[in-house]
């Protein structure tokens, strides 16, 4: 009985992380995280912490706004990092206003490494193309384009019908969908 509840919320838990998606903060409630943001004047160690306590997810627009309000080089690496978990799926394009916030060449690569997870069409010639667009050297677009290969996934995007399997203890096994349902994974 035990294991039969441990495999219908393993497979409540897939459903779930396949259907959400994070969506981003509503404006007004962002205006005012920027807003406490830009008033903070005492530290800046304040500015990261304000960021720290907001809540929701953030869009490019809105992650480079909150980049913009911040000053200092190791201050945006350090937002931008805070950020990164809570960044909503964007565009290569969308993510150049992100890496034009950063100043520094090298710090541009460390920001594409926290946005590289959340990139849609990165694998694309054209996203790829606005990515090594905001990098004006030769050796930064290289080394851009092996930061973007670390994501990438040449592997058939399709999964068979029936999902995956994992062996349990016992000789038990955990699945994630039941086979031949085509809702989740398509057609055999």
């Amino acid at each position: 009985w035990c294991g039969v509840v441990v495999v219908v919320f393993l497979i409540h838990l897939a459903v779930c992380c396949f259907i959400m998606a994070k969506d981003c903060q509503a404006d007004d409630l962002f205006q005012v995280t920027l807003a406490r943001i830009q008033q903070e004047t005492n530290s800046p160690n304040n500015k990261l912490q304000i960021l720290y306590s907001s809540k929701g997810f953030f869009d490019a627009p809105q992650a480079a706004s909150i980049l913009h309000a911040l000053s200092r080089p190791e201050d945006k690496l350090k937002a931008i990092a805070m950020m990164e978990p809570r960044l909503c799926r964007m565009s290569c394009q969308d993510s150049r206003d992100i890496l034009q916030a950063f100043n520094i060449q090298n710090d541009r690569l460390r920001a594409l490494n926290s946005v590289k997870r959340v990139l849609t069409d990165y694998q694309s010639v054209v996203g790829e193309e606005y990515i090594l667009s905001t990098f004006p050297f030769e050796g930064d677009k290289r080394t851009a384009i092996e930061i973007l290969r670390t994501v990438r996934s040449d592997v058939f995007d399709k999964i068979g019908a029936g999902g995956h399997q994992g062996y349990a203890a016992m000789g038990g096994l955990y699945t994630q969908a039941r086979p031949l349902h085509t809702h989740l994974y398509g057609t055999l």
